[in-house]
C-alpha cells in the first residue's frame, strides 16, 4: 500500500509542480553543446571542442547524472558528467551516430544513416548491429513507444518505420513524408515529426491522424521539444534560432543567440529517459525536489 500511495503522490507532483526551465541543444558547426534557460532565453556553453565533434543528438543516462552526445564528425558517442561537464568517450566506430534511446536494461540504441542501420550498445560500450534492411535507407530520429517498439524516421525513405523490441520489422507506421528528421512523443501519446524538406513539424494522434502542422518561420526544422506549458520548441539550423509555437500552431517567438551555429537536437532537463510502462517504485528525486518517473517513453 505504501508503494501505491507514493506512486500516486509522485505522479501528482510531476503533473503539477515539476516544470522544466531549461534544455540542452547541439550546435553542429562549432563543436558545442549549449544550454538554454527558457525563462530568460539565456544561452550558455555546456561542452565544447575536445570530445565534441559535430554533435548531432543528446540523451540522458537513466540516473540523469550523465549526458550522452553523438558526434557526427568523429563517429563517436561521448558521456559527459552533468555537474562537472567532464567527458569521456563511451563508444566509437559509428557511421555516423545520430539519435539515441535507452532501454530498461541500460542498453543504448543508436541510429546510423550512413550504414544504414541501428546499433545496440551494451553498458560496457560494446556495439553490435541490431536493425538493418526492411526498407531502412536513412535512419535519423528514433523514439520508443510505451510498449517498447521502435519508431524510426527514415529520412530519404519519406516514412516512419516501426520495429518491435527485438528489432523485427512491424509496419510502415507513417508514409507520405518528404524527409522526416526527428521524433517526439508528448504525454498524451501524440507523435511529433520534424520534416526538413517539407519545412514543417507534424503532430499525429495515436491513430496516425494529423492533428496540427507547425510551419511559420521554419527553413530547416530539426530537433523538437515541449515545455511544461505545451510550447513546442523547434531548432532551425538554417535560420540559426529556436522557434516557439503554441498548441494552436502559431509562432509565438524565437530564441536567438550569438552562440548559435547550427542548432540541432533539443533535450529538455525533464525529458523521460526509459520508454516503458511506469512502475510504482521506479522514481528519481531530482535536485529541484520533484519526483520523476524513469520508466516512461522518450520524447
Amino acid at each position: 500500500m505504501k508503494r501505491t500511495i507514493l506512486f500516486l503522490c509522485s505522479f501528482f507532483l510531476i503533473s503539477n509542480s515539476c516544470f522544466a526551465s531549461s534544455f540542452y541543444v547541439t550546435n553542429r558547426f562549432d563543436n558545442r553543446v549549449l544550454k538554454v534557460d527558457t525563462e530568460t532565453n539565456n544561452v550558455s556553453i555546456f561542452a565544447e571542442d575536445g570530445l565534441v565533434s559535430g554533435p548531432i543528438s543528446l540523451m540522458f543516462s537513466d540516473d540523469r547524472e550523465s549526458l550522452f552526445v553523438s558526434n557526427g564528425f568523429s563517429g563517436s558517442i561521448v558521456e559527459f558528467d552533468i555537474d562537472t561537464g567532464i567527458g569521456q568517450t563511451y563508444a566509437s566506430g559509428f557511421r555516423p551516430p545520430h539519435d539515441m534511446v535507452f532501454d530498461a536494461s541500460g542498453y543504448l540504441y543508436v541510429s546510423q544513416p550512413g550504414l544504414p542501420g541501428i546499433a545496440r550498445v551494451s553498458p560496457d560500450g560494446t556495439s553490435t548491429p541490431f536493425i538493418s534492411g526492411s526498407g531502412l535507407v536513412e535512419p535519423v530520429g528514433m523514439v520508443r513507444d510505451s510498449s517498447g517498439n521502435f519508431l524510426i524516421a527514415n529520412g530519404l525513405g519519406g516514412n516512419v518505420l516501426k520495429f518491435d523490441s527485438d528489432g523485427n520489422f512491424v509496419e510502415v507506421y507513417l508514409s507520405g513524408l518528404s524527409r522526416p528528421g526527428f521524433l517526439m512523443f508528448d504525454d498524451e501519446n501524440n507523435l511529433y515529426v520534424s520534416d526538413r524538406s517539407a519545412l514543417e513539424v507534424i503532430k499525429y494522434d495515436d491513430n496516425k491522424s494529423v492533428l496540427k502542422t507547425f510551419t511559420a518561420g521554419l527553413s530547416d526544422p530539426l530537433g523538437i521539444g515541449l515545455d511544461e506549458a505545451g510550447i513546442l520548441y523547434v531548432a532551425d539550423r538554417t535560420n540559426n534560432y529556436i522557434a516557439k509555437f503554441n498548441a494552436s500552431g502559431a509562432l509565438v517567438g524565437t530564441i536567438t543567440s550569438s552562440l548559435f551555429n547550427g542548432p540541432g537536437v533539443i533535450l529538455f532537463e525533464s525529458d523521460p529517459v526509459i520508454p516503458a510502462v511506469p512502475e510504482p517504485a521506479t522514481m528519481l528525486l531530482l535536485s529541484s525536489g520533484c519526483f520523476f518517473l524513469l520508466k516512461r517513453w522518450k520524447r
